[in-house]
């Protein structure tokens, strides 16, 4: 979030026919805060709430405080769009900053069409900029979790891959990118599972993918459903190795897992700590 700011810092700071020194800087947040993407979507809200506190406490930008203005977009396509058309008609926003690609990709036309900046802070899609040059992404790219999770398959010589996911272009994407970079070992995918986003029955998944004889779990899925699949598949005895594409480390995970103790021995990536230049 503090990145996408300096992005809109930097084009703030340009002259503008439409803007006059003095005015307040309208960002828009089209974030998911209801339905199954809300975990993410409060993490959004509340960085991007904390970072415009500091930069307003310090004087704004070149002296132009920074007004956000939050919108739910319910986890939903359309509810994105409903959002980004309040804000840039109504509110008359200069930027929006999103999230998923899910809820990225259907506004990307209405930004290049209003000329509003969009800067999504949590979308890995590498293709997901070109749709639009008005659009811009400081999310890692998706291949980079991938490759590292991909590399360890290889390095345990972990032959057979089971996937759990849930259903989803993120997924899609995510899921692509793994089975592409672990065939260069030789791994095989022996099952791949998938689940909507919002259903609580995961038995039938972890049932399958347990006679399937993985060598491997590989979970590429929203928060709540991996917790329940994996306090399933733990209840069930289940002693298969548990990938998981992405931070481990969230509330709503350890809560339907059913306590932490039973993410013990999961293997998941973390993004290294930036070097001081990069800060």
């Amino acid at each position: 979030v503090i990145i996408a700011l300096v992005l809109v810092w930097v084009f703030a700071g340009q002259k503008s026919s439409n803007v006059t020194n003095g005015e307040t800087i309208k960002i828009g947040g089209n974030f998911s805060l209801t339905n199954f993407g809300s975990s993410w979507g409060e993490y959004n809200r509340d960085s991007a709430l904390l970072a415009v506190k500091e930069i307003n406490s310090s004087g704004g930008i070149n002296g132009r405080k920074i007004d956000l203005i939050i919108e739910d977009n319910k986890s939903s396509a359309g509810g994105s769009v409903s959002a980004a058309r309040k804000l840039i008609d109504v509110d008359k926003v200069q930027f929006i900053l999103t999230g998923w690609a899910d809820y990225t990709n259907p506004v990307a036309p209405l930004l290049a069409n209003k000329k509003v900046i969009g800067i999504t802070i949590s979308a890995g899609s590498p293709d997901i900029t070109k749709q639009s040059d008005w659009l811009f992404r400081v999310w890692p790219k998706d291949s980079f979790l991938t490759q590292t999770l991909a590399n360890y398959v290889i390095e345990k010589k972990y032959k057979r891959v089971a996937i759990f996911r849930t259903i989803g272009s993120w997924e899609d994407t995510v899921v692509e990118g793994f089975k592409q970079q672990i065939s260069v070992g030789n791994s095989i995918v022996v099952d791949e599972e998938k689940i909507n986003p919002d259903s609580k029955d995961v038995k039938s998944s972890v049932t399958k993918i347990i006679e399937s004889e993985p060598d491997v779990i590989y979970i590429i899925a929203l928060e709540p459903t991996t917790g329940l699949f994996i306090e399933k598949t733990r209840t069930l005895g289940n002693k298969t190795p548990i990938l998981y594409s992405t931070n481990l480390n969230d509330p709503v995970i350890i809560g339907a897992a059913n306590g932490v103790q039973n993410l013990e021995g999961i293997v998941y990536p973390v993004y290294k700590a930036p070097k001081q230049d990069f800060v």
